[in-house]
């Protein structure tokens, strides 16, 4: 006799042909990157001048930048008493909150030359 009272196995019930609209939304930014550092730098991800050590350092950098960009939200959220208890992302990620630099030019990623966000005053980041 099967209990009421669990769910069947999620990985059973998928609908392995239904779009994520996440994850679409993931795959059209990482091309839109590309492109991007493409022309920026004009070369591709599979440059073979960089070291594995120059890889991770630029890794880390990134991760620096990141984690930068979450204090500073973080702190935002402090300074305005967000009730952090429920979260719905969402789907539009154009809706979320974009690092801008003083002249008003949205910022996708921190390279040289871009300001971090933890740099940029509060009001230079724009909230939906």
């Amino acid at each position: 006799m099967s209990n009421p009272y669990t769910h069947p196995d999620p990985v059973a019930t998928v609908n392995t042909t239904a779009v994520d609209p996440i994850v679409e939304a993931v795959r059209a930014k990482l091309h839109q990157r590309s492109q991007l550092g493409q022309q920026k730098y004009g070369t591709m991800l599979t440059r073979t001048d960089l070291s594995r050590l120059d890889w991770l350092r630029h890794l880390q950098e990134e991760l620096m930048d990141a984690a930068c960009y979450a204090e500073t939200l973080i702190q935002a959220e402090d300074e305005v008493g967000a009730d952090d208890t429920t979260y719905v992302p969402e789907t539009d990620f154009g809706n979320m909150a974009q690092p801008v630099d003083t002249e008003g030019k949205m910022h996708n990623a921190p390279h040289e030359g871009a300001p971090a966000l933890s740099a940029l005053p509060l009001d230079a980041v724009v909230m939906p």
